[in-house]
C-alpha cells in the first residue's frame, strides 16, 4: 500500500495503523542508498513529544530485527 517492498510496507502499514488512532500517520519517501527508510510523520505525529519513541518501538527495531533496513530517516514536512 506504501509502495514500499512488502516486509517493510507490513511494518509501515501496521504502524500507521497504531499512528492513525491518534490522529497521526506516515509518508514512505523510499530508501537512502545506504538503506535507511525515508519517512515524513504526517498529522498529529508530526509534532508529537513522543515521535522518536515510536519511530523507535513501532518502526525502526521492527524493520532492523527482519533485516529489511538499517534504521529510519525523518524528512521533515514543509507544514510541519
Amino acid at each position: 500500500m506504501t509502495g514500499a517492498p512488502p516486509a517493510v510496507d507490513q511494518v509501515l502499514e501496521h504502524a500507521a495503523d497504531q499512528m492513525a488512532v491518534d490522529g497521526g500517520g506516515l509518508r514512505y519517501l523510499g530508501f537512502t542508498p545506504d538503506r535507511y527508510v525515508k519517512l515524513q510523520l504526517t498529522g498529529a505525529c508530526a509534532t508529537c513529544p513522543r515521535r522518536m519513541m515510536t519511530l523507535d518501538l513501532a518502526i525502526e527495531t521492527p524493520l532492523r530485527a527482519i533485516g529489511a533496513a538499517r534504521g529510519v530517516e525523518i524528512i521533515p514536512s514543509a507544514t510541519a
